[in-house]
């Protein structure tokens, strides 16, 4: 039935495949149109295209952003566009530095580093919150809730290593 009319079918569209992609491109739209009315709202009420990523809220989610959720997040076809998604951090205003997923190849820094994450005093910070642009270019600065200990030293080290390159404007 979904064969083109010209190859012996219907020319009826597959609807899960069609719907994928309507869904696509609602999250599309909410990472394009960020200062919109209607972006704002479903920023505020549920975090935005970021929000899709986070935990199940059931409460607090209608069945429309669950649905959403569950087709970009969960299926097969959301991974590849999800995978397809490459990051362009800019000034850094609109990316999380932990838990968004633009240094590490489709890790977190919050995944790769979960020891470090948790010991961080800036979890929820944007990445330009993180540093400031100095003469010599970018210079972070990272605020831990303790010193590390003698086992975390190497981690830090590999930690520094992949976001001393990255380039903040």
């Amino acid at each position: 039935m979904s064969l083109s009319k010209e190859n012996g079918g219907l020319g009826i569209k597959d609807i899960t495949n069609f719907n994928l992609a309507l869904l696509g491109k609602w999250r599309w739209d909410l990472m394009q149109h960020k200062g919109e009315l209607w972006a704002r709202v479903v920023e505020s009420k549920y975090g935005g295209w970021q929000g899709m990523l986070e935990v199940d809220r059931a409460g607090s989610e209608s069945v429309w952003w669950r649905d959403l959720k569950r087709a970009l997040i969960h299926s097969q076809q959301g991974q590849l566009i999800h995978s397809g998604l490459r990051w362009k951090v800019g000034s850094g205003d609109k990316t999380k530095f932990w838990e968004d997923r633009w240094i590490c190849g489709g890790m977190s820094l919050a995944e790769k580093f979960p020891r470090l994450y948790l010991i961080s005093l800036q979890q929820h910070q944007y990445i330009q919150q993180m540093g400031s642009d100095k003469d010599n270019g970018w210079e972070w600065s990272f605020i831990w809730r303790r010193p590390l200990f003698d086992n975390e030293i190497d981690m830090a080290g590999v930690f520094l290593n992949e976001v001393q390159d990255m380039t903040i404007q």
